[in-house]
């Protein structure tokens, strides 16, 4: 047992006991071992306390707080927040899991920077066969942004955005508790923007985490077409051009981009984009995509769009529709495809090889559990966080 942890691994879940096993497995496996795992369980009701507790038997790193009632996602991610008592942390979901070398790399640019408050990796993401899904291309390459540069950087993409392949500071939880979350629905990308804006950062680009795409996570539940939403992302910027710990030219930026959004037309961009997505997914369907794409016909009479929903359904649910899709785009999908699989099955075996050894292995480790006796979840209840 880590007397002294150097590291928290905030690990807030709800339901989901399958991937839960696999995700505090990887935390246990990480080369840096002056650590601890903060599980917060939002009252799942399920066998989400039996993982814990048989992990917990050979390895009292792991903590285990469950809520007497559910608080509901951002509320049980704010619990976590508060309870930050080590140097650094992390924020893990509960279907996502970290490299073994993730900490260690990450601590080490820390310990070199004293100015550094956070450093960002890169996310594999795969599927529910653990198959590759995306990437960005790793070079193990390491920039320091330290001037005002690093607000625009981001925004054009050149810095990672999965705050799973991050490890903060201590200090940086502050955002989190400074921030007005009760109408996010993406709150890590509230948190994100205003640590960028209020601190320095690094980029090192090395594979940090991986992120799983399935039809029960929360991305999937996220519509594209969200005007509210739109409200929402306004709101971030916002926050940022009234944080007195954030520059004057960054203020000047996040007004730039609070500009920008008003000037988008979602509408557009999103038929279109969907539409894309409903040609490809009558050609190649999987289950993720599928729920995907069935959310987003539903979010357009949602917002107003009826006529075009209708559209949409009956061109995603025809038959026939289909076929003449398959027809006229099944030839050039399926060599996109082939070569989109060729391409990805080349990374996996080759420049990923060692990667997805571990992550199978991780995963082949996630088996059913069993139920504990009273005796051993009194035990659990007495070493929370």
């Amino acid at each position: 047992m880590t007397v002294n942890p150097q590291i928290t691994a905030l690990l807030p879940t709800y339901k989901r006991p399958e991937y839960l096993r696999r995700a505090i497995t990887s935390v246990l496996r990480q080369t840096y071992r002056d650590l601890q795992i903060c599980v917060f369980d939002d009252a799942s009701g399920d066998h989400t306390e039996n993982v814990v507790s048989e992990l917990q038997q050979n390895d009292l790193r792991i903590k285990y707080h469950c809520q007497s009632k559910n608080l509901g996602l951002i509320a049980n991610y704010r619990y976590a927040f508060q309870s930050i008592n080590t140097p650094y942390f992390s924020v893990l979901s509960d279907d996502d899991f970290l490299s073994e070398n993730f900490y260690e790399t990450a601590i080490q640019v820390l310990d070199e920077n004293p100015d550094i408050m956070f450093v960002v990796t890169n996310t594999i993401y795969i599927d529910e066969n653990r198959e590759l899904a995306n990437h960005t291309k790793s070079d193990n390459s390491l920039k320091l942004f330290r001037d005002n540069m690093r607000f625009d950087a981001f925004h054009a993409g050149e810095i990672p955005y999965d705050w799973t392949a991050m490890v903060f500071r201590k200090e940086v939880a502050n955002v989190y508790l400074d921030m007005d979350d009760r109408y996010d629905i993406a709150y890590d990308m509230r948190y994100i923007l205003r640590a960028m804006a209020r601190y320095h950062f690094a980029y090192l680009s090395i594979p940090g985490a991986f992120f799983t795409a399935h039809k029960k996570s929360i991305s999937a539940a996220r519509k594209n077409l969200d005007y509210a939403h739109v409200v929402v992302m306004m709101s971030r910027y916002v926050e940022i051009i009234n944080d007195d710990k954030v520059d004057v030219y960054i203020k000047k930026r996040a007004l730039f981009y609070m500009k920008k959004i008003m000037a988008t037309d979602y509408y557009r961009s999103e038929v279109v984009r969907l539409l894309k997505a409903i040609i490809k997914n009558s050609c190649d369907r999987t289950d993720y995509t599928d729920s995907v794409v069935k959310r987003d016909i539903e979010s357009l009479s949602f917002e107003g769009y009826t006529v075009t929903s209708k559209i949409f359904k009956h061109i995603y649910k025809s038959d026939l529709i289909g076929n003449i899709i398959k027809l006229v785009f099944g030839s050039y999908n399926s060599r996109n495809a082939d070569k989109y699989r060729t391409d990805f099955t080349s990374l996996q075996n080759g420049e990923y090889r060692d990667l997805f050894k571990y992550i199978n292995e991780i995963s082949a480790s996630c088996g059913e559990i069993v139920d504990i006796d009273e005796k051993q979840k009194t035990k659990l209840r007495d070493n929370v966080v």
